[in-house]
């Protein structure tokens, strides 16, 4: 990776977590949905390790789900250590199975 490309994955990663502190401050989000936006964000861009989980994440927006399963998905992931390995695989796959009943 070229300096170049190094600087604006900074540039977007400093834009995207002052844009998530922002809608926290404005409280449209929660302080948890926040946190788990920001751990996000590092998995994604710092670790680059969110593969399964950018998957699932994915498999759920492309779902027409009622609320309450939609709240019970959105509680799993803001529940989640997403640093913790196992508990993030364990996440994903509870998560897999709620999407696959629908």
């Amino acid at each position: 990776m070229t300096f170049k490309e190094r600087e604006k994955i900074k540039k977007i990663y400093d834009e995207t977590a002052t844009l998530i502190a922002d809608l926290a401050l404005k409280q449209n989000l929660s302080q948890d949905e926040m946190y788990f936006l920001l751990n996000l964000l590092d998995l994604i861009v710092i670790e680059r390790k969110s593969l399964p989980l950018t998957q699932v994440l994915h498999l759920w927006l492309q779902k027409d789900l009622n609320p309450a399963l939609d709240e019970e998905i959105k509680n799993l992931l803001l529940t989640s250590d997403l640093k913790d390995e196992k508990e993030l695989k364990k996440t994903i796959d509870n998560i897999r199975r709620l999407l696959a009943k629908y």
